[in-house]
């Protein structure tokens, strides 16, 4: 009668004896794992539980998971499986920055980053460039203390986005005064009034157009001509 032999279920023994793999791994001379033959995330994660903390294998096993990372989430959960101050974890953190397609992505990659980085500074260039909408480059200018070149750089982002003359008021009224980003904010305001009031063709469109235009606006004399005209004037 042939004797059926049991296959050495290491995990089992791991759990019932509360003992690591990589332990029992070294303890009976078994190679320790290093993630190589991993072909997925969830392998790579194995990989990582079974090998020794702060061993080559526990390095390879986690740069393989990183490797195989493709989206923000993913490669969050394994930058937040890296060793503090960890190669692993700089590298996890460059590749984070690199995979996030939205600002609620890029935010809490900038907020994982590390103060005054080189890191921190390319994750909020990278947050600028996804913000498409006026409140969200507002909303990144408060990270930064006002002085800071990094707030300019979300004024100056928050005024490339404004769209029509009132969203650019009001970017120039958040803007502090006697600085270039407020100068600059006018300018914005400026042009897109003069634009606003070479496209209104009615009354009413003009007269909205001049309401809301700078004070010393060169198009304010070209909107109230518009309007004179309504009243039979003529040049």
């Amino acid at each position: 009668m042939e004797t059926t032999i049991k296959p050495f279920d290491i995990e089992a023994m791991a759990k019932d004896l509360e003992i690591p793999i990589w332990e029992i791994k070294a303890q009976l001379g078994l190679p320790p794992d290093d993630g190589r033959e991993a072909f997925t995330i969830g392998e790579a994660q194995s990989a990582v539980a079974r090998s020794q903390p702060g061993s080559n294998e526990r390095d390879m096993a986690m740069n393989k998971w990183i490797d195989l990372c493709t989206t923000a989430d993913e490669i969050q959960e394994a930058f937040n499986s890296t060793p503090e101050e960890s190669k692993a974890r700089a590298r996890a953190l460059d590749k984070w920055i690199r995979l996030c397609t939205t600002v609620p992505d890029i935010s809490r990659a900038h907020h994982n980053s590390v103060p005054d980085s080189e890191e921190r500074r390319a994750a909020f260039e990278k947050w600028l460039s996804l913000c498409t909408e006026v409140h969200e480059a507002q909303d990144a200018s408060t990270q930064y203390p006002i002085g800071s070149e990094e707030r300019e750089m979300a004024y100056k982002r928050w005024i490339e986005l404004c769209n029509n003359p009132t969203s650019a008021k009001k970017a120039h009224d958040k803007m502090p005064l006697g600085t270039k980003v407020r100068a600059l904010a006018l300018e914005r305001w400026e042009e897109l009034s003069t634009a606003e009031v070479e496209g209104a063709t009615e009354f009413l469109e003009v007269k909205h157009a001049y309401a809301k235009m700078p004070p010393d606006c060169k198009a304010r004399s070209v909107a109230m001509k518009k309007l004179a005209r309504f009243y039979g004037y003529t040049e």
